[in-house]
C-alpha cells in the first residue's frame, strides 16, 4: 500500500511535456533522421512526431498538396499546441507552432515568406500575426495584434495563383497594428525540407479564447508565401484542455497521499 502510494506520487510528479527550445531543431517534435525525412511527403509527418513527450500536439495536413510550383513552394504540415503554466486559472501560457515546408524562408526566386496569422478561439478574425520570413531581419520575430479592426490591413499574395492563400503579410504601418511581445521564431534546413518552430507567450484573455468554448475555443492559423502558390490553414474548433505542470501534479499526489494516511489512522 505504502509503496503503491509513493509510486503514484512520484509518477504524478513526473508527468510533463518536453519543453520546446526555439532553435530550429526538429528533435523536439519528430523522431527523424535526415535520411528518414527525405522520403516523407505531406501526409505522413504526423506518424513520426514525438508522441511520448508532447502528447497535446495537433496537426493539419496541407490541403493543396503542392498545387503549384514543386517542392520549393510546398507546404506539408503544420503542428501546434498550447502549454498552460497554470491550468487552474486564466493566467496565460505559451502557444507553440511548427511547420514543415519546401519553401526557403529567405525567399525563392525573389519571393518572400509571409507572416503567420493567428485567430485565437477560431472566431473568424486574425487577431495576431508574427513575421516568420527571414528576408528582413528588421521584421523577423515581430508580432502585431489586431487592435483596431477593420483598420489593420494585410497585403495580398502576388500574383494570386491561389486566391484563398490571402492574407500574406501585415501592413504594420497601418493604424490598429499594435506591437505584441513574446514571439520567438527559428528556421532550419533538413535536406529538401525547411522546418520552422515558433512560440508566443499569451495572456489570460487570449487563453480564455483558446480554452473556453463559449468564447470561441480552439485556434485558426494561416500561412503562405508571396506568390500564393501554396498555403496552409487551420480551423480548429476544439477548445484546448489545460494540462497540469509537474508541480501541480506533485501537489495532487500529496493530496492523495494525505487522504490515504487519514484513512489509515486508528479510530478513537
Amino acid at each position: 500500500m505504502w509503496f503503491g502510494l509513493m509510486a503514484l506520487v512520484m509518477s504524478a510528479g513526473s508527468v510533463s511535456a518536453t519543453p520546446i527550445v526555439v532553435d530550429g531543431n526538429w528533435g523536439d517534435w519528430f523522431t527523424l533522421s535526415l535520411q528518414g525525412a527525405e522520403s516523407l511527403n505531406h501526409n505522413n509527418w504526423y506518424d513520426n512526431r514525438v508522441t511520448l513527450s508532447n502528447v497535446n500536439i495537433r496537426t493539419q495536413v496541407d490541403p493543396e498538396n503542392d498545387a503549384n510550383g514543386g517542392q520549393d513552394f510546398d507546404i506539408e504540415q503544420i503542428f501546434y499546441y498550447y502549454d498552460d503554466a497554470d491550468p487552474n486559472n486564466l493566467t496565460g501560457g505559451t502557444f507553440h507552432v511548427a511547420m514543415v515546408t519546401g519553401f526557403n524562408p529567405a525567399g525563392v526566386q525573389n519571393l518572400e515568406a509571409g507572416d503567420l496569422f493567428m485567430d485565437f478561439g477560431n472566431t473568424g478574425t486574425f487577431a495576431l500575426a508574427v513575421a516568420v520570413g527571414t528576408d528582413n531581419p528588421a521584421r523577423f520575430e515581430n508580432a502585431w495584434t489586431n487592435s483596431g479592426a477593420p483598420n489593420w490591413t494585410t497585403t495580398t499574395a502576388l500574383p494570386p495563383f491561389t486566391p484563398v492563400a490571402d492574407p500574406y503579410r501585415v501592413d504594420e504601418a497601418q493604424p490598429g497594428a499594435t506591437p505584441f511581445a513574446g514571439a520567438q521564431v527559428a528556421w532550419s534546413q533538413y535536406g529538401k525540407h525547411w522546418f520552422m518552430e515558433l512560440t508566443i507567450d499569451v495572456d489570460g484573455g487570449i487563453e480564455d479564447l483558446l480554452v473556453n468554448e463559449q468564447n470561441g475555443g480552439g485556434i485558426g492559423l494561416h500561412w503562405t508565401m508571396e506568390c500564393g502558390n501554396d498555403y496552409i490553414d487551420v480551423n480548429d474548433d476544439t477548445p484546448f484542455t489545460p494540462v497540469p505542470e509537474p508541480a501541480t501534479m506533485v501537489l495532487f499526489g500529496m493530496g492523495v497521499l494525505g487522504v490515504a494516511l487519514r484513512a489509515r489512522r486508528p479510530l478513537c
